[in-house]
């Protein structure tokens, strides 16, 4: 179950993720710099936030982007999400 979301992470651009307390934080490519921001694969992210904007949120923290999601209690709900993201259409454009 956990290199599923592993790989799943990998598929979004997250280069850790986390699961605490029910959350899951999600850590995004580190280079502010990266052609990976202006990519449809970020874009999905985006979009899953802009459609979802009661289940977390994208901040920075030290000089990281991350995505905060609540109520995510299980690596299968994780898995669920992350799936969600990779297989939905990009509807903003960057």
């Amino acid at each position: 179950k956990v290199n599923g979301l592993r790989r799943l992470g990998c598929k979004l651009g997250v280069e850790r993720i986390i699961l605490k307390r029910g959350q899951m934080m999600l850590y995004f490519v580190s280079n502010r710099n990266s052609a990976y921001y202006q990519s449809e694969t970020f874009g999905k992210v985006l979009t899953y936030m802009t459609r979802n904007p009661m289940r977390g949120k994208v901040e920075e923290v030290n000089s990281h982007l991350r995505m905060v999601l609540r109520s995510v209690s299980t690596i299968d709900e994780a898995c669920s999400i992350l799936t969600q993201i990779t297989l939905q259409k990009q509807e903003i454009s960057l």
